[in-house]
């Protein structure tokens, strides 16, 4: 850890500041709680079969795209400007915003839900062919209302800077998730089924919501600003997250297109087989979007300079993620086997493609919160729509030919491209109009 610190006060280049200790804060929780999600879906994994697993697995998929889809990029938004208002002194402004999108976040989030639980039958049978999966997405449409409530509360508090309260909120809530479903296992005394498993994250977001209530910094719940400042606020920020929206459906597409893709063409013990590897290589994401959290407040405020010197610094994390990747692939087998027994071994080969895929993310990431300082979120959508452009592409091509692998590449290819597209248009806007100004 104190390797890591290192590492990341280097990409910053501010020894010691108040950025690098957050960012530590913020990467440090979120490993804890992707540990403790991880340790969820492999108690569930090792108390189901693998067809039952992979009919969780798809419930858990849609439960996340409906959620990120609720809340429209509103996160992102809310932090942007929130944080800059209250660093400003600027309260009331920041208020207004809460409570602006408190009440979009309850109306749109109810209304998936309930639109969602109605037409769950039809999705599960005519657009994946797969009634049996039907019961299980009806109760994770339930949960699409309460972890929306859990996402505004977070957005509170990384608004604040109270990266501390935030890590440990998501903490207590995957520790929740563990603690009902070993004693919903203690007490059946049997196999759990999916419609218990998502019922656990029900009741743990439930309880979550009580003590993120009592924990987060309270604002007015009525406007304490005149009607037309009010206004102003409202499509400043709708206008910043119309493109947040489209990043964010893109994002999904290419996280989640596998599953449903894997879905619709083969069985749902491949579905399963495809998300044990999957699972593990999301300790990438979460450890990009860590860096994001806690860099997106601070780089807000950073003149072109500062901004250079994060994009230089940035390369100095590669040597640290080609070492961990290298290492991963080679232990990909004796993991995966380990945590989810023998009859995971056809994941391997998907696994060790994820963890390289997973390496680009992880550098590739911290690049685009460049461009959300200097307000061009409308590059990263469209660099994000490309993505799923060539994702459904490949995947329709290569999962009938490769099974689960073919995901995995499809993920790596994708994923280069970014990468690749991002590295030259970051240096274009920033590097070159810096020497242009010297």
């Amino acid at each position: 850890m104190l390797q890591m610190n290192k590492y990341i006060t280097d990409v910053i280049g501010f020894r010691k500041s108040k950025i690098s200790k957050d960012t530590i804060i913020t990467f440090s929780g979120n490993l804890v709680n992707a540990l403790l999600v991880f340790g969820y879906t492999v108690v569930v994994s090792r108390n189901m079969d693998i067809e039952n697993f992979g009919i969780f697995s798809f419930a858990l998929a849609i439960l996340t795209v409906v959620i990120e889809l609720s809340d429209s990029g509103l996160t992102t938004a809310v932090v942007r400007f929130a944080s800059q208002y209250i660093a400003a002194g600027k309260r009331g402004l920041a208020h207004a915003i809460f409570l602006l999108t408190l009440r979009y976040r309850i109306l749109v989030a109810l209304v998936m839900s309930l639109l969602g639980i109605a037409f769950a039958p039809w999705l599960a049978d005519f657009v994946f062919s797969k009634p049996e999966v039907s019961a299980t997405i009806q109760i994770a449409f339930i949960a699409v209302f309460f972890i929306n409530l859990q996402n505004f509360i977070s957005s509170v508090f990384l608004s604040h800077r109270q990266f501390v309260k935030k890590v440990s909120y998501n903490i207590i809530i995957s520790g929740l998730k563990i603690s009902i479903l070993a004693g919903f296992i203690y007490l059946l005394q049997q196999s759990i089924t999916p419609i218990y498993a998502v019922w656990v994250i029900i009741a743990s977001t439930l309880i979550g919501l009580a003590i993120g209530y009592i924990l987060m910094p309270k604002f007015p719940l009525k406007k304490q600003i005149d009607t037309k400042e009010y206004l102003k606020i409202r499509r400043e920020i709708f206008h910043f997250s119309k493109w947040i929206l489209v990043s964010t459906i893109a994002g999904l597409i290419l996280l989640r297109v596998d599953t449903f893709l894997l879905t619709r063409l083969v069985s749902l013990a491949e579905v399963g087989l495809f998300n044990a590897a999957y699972n593990f290589s999301m300790f990438f994401h979460i450890s990009a979007a860590a860096l994001g959290t806690a860099l997106l407040p601070y780089v807000s405020g950073f003149d072109l300079e500062r901004v250079k010197r994060l994009y230089l610094n940035l390369f100095k994390l590669l040597p640290l993620v080609v070492v961990g990747v290298a290492i991963l692939v080679w232990l990909a087998k004796y993991i995966l086997l380990f945590v989810y027994g023998d009859r995971y071994i056809d994941s391997v080969s998907a696994l060790q493609i994820l963890f390289i895929s997973g390496g680009l993310v992880l550098i590739t990431n911290p690049l685009f919160i460049i461009f959300y300082r200097l307000k061009k979120a409308r590059v990263i959508a469209l660099i994000n729509l490309g993505q799923v452009i060539i994702g459904i592409c490949l995947n329709l091509v290569l999962i009938p030919e490769y099974g689960i692998k073919g995901p995995a590449i499809s993920a790596l290819i994708f994923n280069l491209f970014a990468f690749v597209l991002i590295l030259w248009l970051t240096y274009h806007q920033i590097y070159r109009k810096y020497a242009s100004n010297s």
